[in-house]
């Protein structure tokens, strides 16, 4: 009694050992799963050549006096450390040796193909750190406080429409667009949505935008995935022409 008491004890043990290696197993793949894309995604180094890139159709229209664009991006408000060209590809590439966050290069092939005048959000008072992560973090602490970061001035009130670049920080604008956007009077003009993000969609940034302008009319232009950044020239050239 007490050998088959040892034995079934045994054989329990065993398979409850053989039931949570293959849990582990499974969770570890699955895990492994989703973890792929990410590390490919942040820590893989983009380099491209930014006259190929940039070459392709333009506008057969002269320069719009009506339209400007606005980004805000890491680059120029970051303290990068000196390897920053292997950090998150889902804000940054290298274009022939020069450090350029995406908002950045989209912007200046969309002034590359309309001729419309380019700004830059910058921050005055503080810059972001280094490590994606550690910026993930300060900006998910801004969202939450609703901290409006001081900027230097970006004057757009000549021009109706704006087409505002920037990429998703937890879903929704960074709070430097926020400062931008609350620093003026939209009312009456057009702001078109571009967003870089490395999920999908425009989260909660339209939504926010308008908060942000009341008065101005907000449309969801583009939303564009951060691997396709360097080869968004032709989508670029199909949607600016559909504003003409």
């Amino acid at each position: 009694m007490h050998g088959g008491t040892n034995a079934y004890i045994h054989a329990r043990k065993k398979k409850r050992a053989v039931f949570l290696t293959a849990l582990f197993t499974a969770g570890a793949a699955t895990v492994g799963l989703f973890l792929v894309p990410y590390l490919d995604r942040h820590f893989k180094k983009v380099e491209i050549v930014y006259e190929e890139k940039m070459q392709g159709e333009k506008l057969l229209t002269a320069e719009d006096p009506d339209t400007a664009v606005v980004f805000f991006t890491r680059v120029g408000n970051t303290d990068f450390s000196e390897n920053v060209d292997a950090v998150s590809s889902a804000s940054l590439l290298v274009a022939s040796g020069r450090l350029m966050g995406n908002a950045e290069f989209l912007s200046e092939m969309i002034h590359d193909i309309s001729g419309a005048p380019v700004q830059m959000i910058r921050l005055t008072d503080y810059r972001y750190p280094s490590s994606y992560q550690d910026t993930v973090t300060i900006g998910g602490r801004e969202l939450r406080e609703r901290k409006r970061p001081a900027i230097a001035p970006v004057e757009v009130s000549e021009y109706q429409r704006i087409i505002l670049v920037y990429p998703l920080w937890w879903g929704t604008i960074p709070m430097p667009v926020a400062s931008f956007l609350e620093s003026q009077d939209f009312t009456g003009k057009t702001i078109y949505l571009m967003a870089t993000q490395g999920s999908s969609g425009f989260g909660s940034s339209a939504a926010d935008v308008r908060k942000s302008a009341p008065g101005a009319e907000v449309i969801e232009g583009l939303s564009i995935y951060c691997d396709d950044v360097p080869d968004a020239r032709e989508r670029l050239y199909e949607w600016l022409t559909g504003l003409q």
